[in-house]
């Protein structure tokens, strides 16, 4: 009788336990494969309650086109709360609107602790969409620390494919009347206590991760726009604007060497027109800023304008404002101008503006590249490197490229090419300008390990190629002293050997030796000899004494601009078309 009472005790233990361990194993929520047709503006609302990761086998399938006539609510708020499956447009039209106008009270001191994410998606993670047309209004504040405004999402995280997709209509933000509630002797400096960042950008705010983008093609308006109360103007602190794309990047950006993911761009049109203001702008046709995309390929923009007005940065160029470790064959910039404006008083200010990059970083290359801007417009009052097609060519490559077109100054509210004017005014002295303006034909300036290769230029700037020329110089530390050497520190870097010098700095010390690393620039392949790379002036600061020249065309004797050999540079064009449209 013990013994059966011990047998029963046991197998009631064990009921209890495994009763228990059932209940609190979790539930299994995932909704596995399932297809929702998308036949009207109901269906596509739904869409909301299927999100996150339970549902990212879900496909979405667009039946008709959608016209949403009340005020859309974006769908996903965070990556957590996100779209994750697969939706097929089937070639359909979506037309909807989002219209927030500003609020008439705001609570200055919490108006600005979140996160705002703007679009027909808030946010997308590890999705895929495609064959998709969008026809948008998009006007909202720009009130939020970080907001992320576009067309397709204002957020998208993750691996995403995004296929044929087309947009248009007009993408707007400004900043919030936060002027409006502050002191009237409150200047910009002060009022930038609110540091906001904002991504906008007609198909995405932001993009983060190795998305693959594959033909997308954009006629929208992007706009951001500051706020202004009595000449007092309140504008977003960090801004990245594109006419497809605010920017482009992978998670982890903070060292050259790591071995990060990268992205990958193709066919890529922008059709539209691009305007923004704020203190420290990125804008571009294609992209405000792009970052690690590795397979970059055929980005056009055809346009009348791409504008922005800065504070204290600006880089702004016909394809991107910035690019850093990317790669790009076959690009076209067709534009009326590209204007780079101040609307402050710092001698803080510095400009790099480009006919297709504003600044090209961290062994970037621009291959096959034309660059047609009529007109580079730039504010006098700024320290700028300025080129026809590139601003800044920071340890990057350009090769096979032509530019042509004008730099030119607004003076007095007019345009003025600079074969107009010769010389650039500051305060009403006309012989010195106390900022630096380096320009040229292709380059601004050319930095560390750099190298053009077979280029022609018709773009009018002070200096025929490039305004500015110079190797980088780096110091090293080796501990030689515990067997490293500085091959070893060598092969784990990206450097080219070919174009690199090195030095030892004194004796070994404390098991240490110092190297002094040169890092050298390389020119090569220039149309017509055109390798007279000094600056114009002594002490390359562009001023002149007018009245020492009976025309402007007189700086440019020597240099290439006005002898520019037409012929060689058509043959080089007509080749360079032609691997484009290839």
């Amino acid at each position: 009788m013990k013994k059966l009472t011990k047998i029963l005790v046991v197998a009631l233990l064990v009921l209890v336990s495994t009763i228990a361990l059932v209940a609190c194993k979790e539930e299994n929520t995932h909704k596995g494969d399932f297809t929702h047709n998308i036949e009207n503006v109901d269906d596509l609302k739904k869409v909301s309650e299927m999100l996150g990761a339970d549902y990212d086998k879900g496909v979405f399938e667009l039946k008709s086109d959608i016209i949403v006539n009340e005020n859309w609510e974006s769908i996903g708020s965070s990556v957590d709360n996100s779209f994750r499956g697969t939706f097929n447009g089937n070639n359909h039209t979506i037309t909807y609107k989002i219209e927030i106008p500003e609020p008439a009270e705001r609570d200055v001191k919490n108006a600005l602790v979140n996160e705002k994410y703007f679009g027909l998606f808030g946010v997308i993670h590890n999705a895929k969409v495609s064959n998709l047309n969008l026809n948008v209004i998009i006007k909202v504040p720009a009130d939020a620390t970080t907001f992320y405004v576009g067309g397709l999402a204002g957020l998208m995280s993750g691996n995403n494919t995004i296929t044929n997709v087309t947009i248009q209509g007009s993408v707007e933000t400004t900043m919030g009347n936060i002027c409006k509630f502050i002191d009237e002797e409150t200047n910009w400096r002060e009022s930038e206590r609110y540091e906001m960042t904002g991504y906008v950008g007609s198909l995405a705010g932001l993009i983060q991760g190795s998305t693959s983008l594959n033909t997308i093609s954009s006629s929208a308006v992007v706009k951001v726009n500051a706020f202004n109360v009595g000449g007092i103007v309140s504008g977003v602190n960090d801004l990245f604007v594109g006419g497809i794309v605010g920017s482009m990047r992978t998670v982890n950006l903070s060292s050259l060497r790591a071995n990060t993911e990268y992205g990958s761009a193709k066919n890529l049109t922008y059709t539209g027109v691009v305007s923004a203001i704020g203190s420290q702008v990125n804008v571009g046709g294609i992209f405000g800023a792009a970052y690690r995309i590795n397979d970059g390929e055929k980005w056009f923009t055809n346009s009348t304008s791409v504008s922005a007005q800065a504070y204290k940065r600006l880089r702004i160029g016909g394809i991107a404002g910035i690019v850093d470790r990317v790669n790009v064959n076959k690009t076209k910039v067709d534009l009326d101008n590209i204007n780079a404006e101040i609307f402050s008083n710092s001698v803080s200010r510095l400009f790099n503006v480009g006919g297709v990059v504003g600044y090209a970083a961290n062994f970037s290359n621009i291959n096959n590249a034309i660059s047609n801007v009529n007109n580079i417009v730039l504010s006098t009052d700024i320290n700028n490197y300025t080129g026809g097609l590139v601003g800044m060519l920071h340890y990057s490559n350009i090769s096979n490229s032509v530019a042509s077109g004008d730099l030119c100054y607004y003076l007095s509210s007019n345009i003025k090419s600079i074969m107009e004017i010769g010389y650039v005014s500051y305060e009403g002295n006309m012989q010195k300008n106390p900022y630096y303006i380096y320009s040229g034909g292709i380059a601004g300036r050319v930095y560390g390990e750099s190298q053009i290769d077979n280029v022609s230029t018709n773009f009018k700037a002070y200096q025929g190629l490039v305004g500015e020329v110079a190797n980088a110089i780096e110091i090293v530390v080796i501990k030689e002293g515990e067997g490293e050497t500085y091959d070893s520190w060598f092969a784990s870097t990206v450097y080219n050997a070919g174009m690199t010098t090195k030095k030892a700095e004194g004796d070994i010390t404390d098991g240490e030796q110092k190297y002094k690393v040169i890092h050298n620039y390389k020119l090569e392949n220039l149309v017509n000899g055109q390798t007279n790379l000094s600056f114009v002036t002594d002490n390359s600061r562009c001023y002149k004494d007018k009245s020492s020249y009976s025309k402007a065309e007189e700086w440019y004797n020597g240099i290439g601009v006005e002898q520019a050999d037409t012929t060689v540079y058509n043959t080089l064009y007509n080749t360079i078309n032609a691997n484009i449209n290839a």
